[in-house]
């Protein structure tokens, strides 16, 4: 029922996106950017922002015609605008030279907005197994009473997520930074068991280098359910951006944290993660593809629940047609380690394979962002008979930067 509805409101949004917008030919695209830049060059942004308008009203999904609509706004002195033009055209590019890029152009012409950093996410959802470790609580649902295991979280739930992050570059010199931060996530699907907010509060030292851009610094995270406070770690985070090309990108983070249970001291544990993702824009239909791997390991103090994890991932994204984008990915997880048992644990390998689909509609784009669709189906195969599962999962929603 559900992939037949997503289905319907899909191609209703397909045919809604195509129509009413303007047709322009790759000839004429390519004679109206030379336009807007001999405008800008002859100090009229003005007249090269109308130009750009209609060039991105007509192919949203090209992240350079971006960049220039929002240097023309800018110009102008219309620097939050600008800096949400510019932060889209740095989604769709996904490569750190157009992040860089944006970036030296914000502190040229809007020095005072240049150095927040700020994103709004808010999805709704829709997953027939949502994995939140109920542990065979039973709650509520619709009137309806359900026994949970591990990774049954009130299957068939709709729910809600939001994420969001504030950052400000205080400038120390041409090169480097200290960066305070705040990051928090907040989940909400039916059940008052899986309500949770996940905050982090960081403050780094950042270097902005021609080819690397690195951070690294301290780290305080909470977890709230609704009881109140449920764990929270201090450590180390770490992240970086390597600048191959201007069509290439690789992506470095990694984290420790030492994070102490509220509820129960069995669950202290160490956490350690890093990875690396690759970004490479392609010459065709504006697509971007990525490969990473990732490694995080779970030390818990009582040794029974240990648990490492190594995933692999590839991705794809681009334009279905001028007016729809989209992004495919497909990951592979496998988790090593063991399961809580009074006295000598289980020991337990997952192998989990994901592959999702999503696409987004420019011809709805506004200031709340540009919503989309998505699918994902994931599915579990263990040695742990708790960790055996199949899931979909269904979101739709828009992604913000202010």
């Amino acid at each position: 029922m559900i992939p037949r509805i997503i289905a319907s409101a899909m191609a209703v949004l397909t045919a809604t996106a195509a129509y009413a917008q303007p047709e322009l030919s790759d000839q004429e695209i390519h004679e109206g950017y030379n336009s807007a830049l001999h405008a800008r060059m002859s100090y009229q942004p003005e007249r090269a922002e109308a130009i750009l308008q209609r060039l991105v009203a007509a192919r949203p999904n090209v992240p350079q015609l971006r960049f220039d609509l929002a240097v023309s706004q800018a110009e102008q002195g219309r620097c939050a605008q600008a800096s949400r033009t510019f932060s889209r055209g740095e989604d769709l590019a996904q490569t750190p030279s157009f992040a860089r890029a944006a970036e030296v152009a914000m502190a040229d012409l809007c020095p005072r907005l240049a150095p927040w950093e700020s994103s709004l996410t808010f999805d709704i959802g829709y997953d027939s197994n949502v994995n939140g470790g109920a542990e065979q609580q039973t709650i509520m649902v619709n009137g309806s009473q359900f026994t949970l295991s591990d990774d049954a979280m009130a299957q068939g739930a709709f729910g809600v997520t939001a994420t969001g992050q504030v950052a400000y570059n205080h400038k120390l010199s041409q090169t480097s930074y200290v960066v305070p931060s705040i990051a928090a996530t907040y989940k909400d699907f039916e059940g008052d068991d899986y309500d949770q907010l996940d905050a982090t509060i960081g403050l780094s030292y950042r270097h902005r280098g021609d080819v690397l851009d690195w951070r690294v610094g301290p780290a305080y995270r909470l977890s709230f359910n609704h009881d109140g406070l449920m764990e929270q770690g201090r450590g180390l985070v770490a992240r970086a951006t390597w600048t191959i090309s201007p069509k290439a990108g690789l992506y470095l983070n990694a984290s420790y944290f030492d994070v102490d249970h509220e509820e129960n001291d069995l669950n202290d544990r160490d956490e350690l993660s890093f990875g690396a993702t690759y970004v490479r824009a392609l010459d065709v239909r504006d697509m971007v593809a990525r490969v990473g791997l990732s490694y995080s390991d779970h030390d818990y103090r009582n040794d029974l629940q240990d648990l490492s994890s190594i995933t692999a991932h590839v991705g794809l994204s681009g334009s279905i047609t001028p007016q729809i984008g989209f992004d495919l990915a497909l990951s592979h997880t496998i988790n090593e380690g063991s399961t809580a048992h009074p006295f000598f644990g289980v020991i337990r390998e997952d192998n989990i394979t994901k592959l999702s689909a999503s696409a987004s509609f420019a011809r709805f784009e506004g200031w709340y962002g540009r919503p989309y669709i998505g699918i994902s189906h994931t599915i579990s195969e263990s040695t742990y008979d708790m960790k055996d599962y199949d899931r979909t999962g269904v979101t739709f929603g828009f992604t913000r930067r202010f």
